[in-house]
């Protein structure tokens, strides 16, 4: 009978030591593996990263779902150490590239700007605009504002984003001009 009870005494005791989660699920480990692959790879290519835009874009893709990784390893096991580690170590390449993107993404700005303006023009220029169209030009020049905006907060001094807020002021008041010529008073 003792030996009953202590095989009954040793599963009482081992029944919640391996309900209890020592390890990570399958899921989880691929997870960390995965993440852990793609931060070293790119911890090693990051200076490369750092001077082509292209690299530093597939960087950064690779970091952010690397992070996304670690969030499911840290929902699995919140005070997992390795996870904590690599996610500060993407934060860091991350930010170490993030130059390079911005660069990118204000020249890509730039470019919808210049686009956005040649609109403006051709809708200025057109000789009669019903309300609708002229809800339309509005419109367009309140987006042109934000995106000129936007670049100028990343980079006050960039010649082009200054060069279009003056070229949005002047057919600003142009279209003024021509709202007030229709309504018949003066500028």
């Amino acid at each position: 009978m003792t030996s009953f009870f202590k095989v009954l005494c040793l599963a009482a005791l081992a029944v919640p030591l391996m309900a209890a989660k020592t390890g990570l699920t399958p899921d989880g480990s691929k997870y960390l593996a995965e993440a852990k692959k793609r931060i070293t790879r790119i911890e090693k290519e990051i200076d490369a990263s750092k001077s082509d835009p292209a690299k530093a874009d597939a960087a950064k893709d690779d970091l952010l779902a690397s992070k996304r990784f670690l969030d499911n390893v840290q929902a699995e096991q919140p005070k997992n150490a390795e996870a904590a580690a690599l996610q500060k170590k993407a934060d860091t390449l991350l930010a170490k590239i993030k130059p390079t993107l911005m660069k990118v993404a204000i020249a890509d700005r730039l470019v919808n700007i210049e686009e956005l303006v040649g609109i403006i023009e051709k809708e200025i220029a057109a000789p009669v605009r019903d309300a609708g169209a002229d809800e339309k030009l509005r419109d367009h020049f309140d987006m042109l504002r934000q995106m000129v905006r936007e670049v100028l907060e990343k980079e006050p001094a960039n010649v082009k984003a200054v060069a279009f807020r003056d070229k949005e002021n002047a057919l600003w008041d142009t279209y003024r001009q021509q709202r007030e010529a229709k309504k018949g008073g003066t500028p």
